[in-house]
């Protein structure tokens, strides 16, 4: 029986520097839900050290009412 080159796949990952495009094969659910949870947990850490970051700064209110303020203009500008 010949190799079969396996069906190939693009995943996009986000790392230190930005968000990444890789190819490589595609793999088993086993894998794919082995995948999910150590995405998930990638997830949890870095959030962890998002906030271990500004944790203490003092800016805690006041990106609050920037985000709001943001959130505010964008619904404004889609209804126009």
């Amino acid at each position: 029986m010949p190799w079969e080159k396996p069906e190939m796949v693009e995943v996009t990952v986000q790392g230190a520097h930005g968000w990444s495009t890789l190819e490589g094969p595609s793999t088993s659910l086993s894998h794919q839900n082995e995948l999910s949870v150590l995405e998930a947990e990638s997830h949890q850490h870095r959030m962890a050290i998002q906030d271990s970051i500004t944790s203490g700064k003092g800016t805690e209110v006041a990106y609050a009412h920037h985000v709001k303020n943001y959130e505010d203009w964008w619904l404004r500008d889609q209804n126009q």
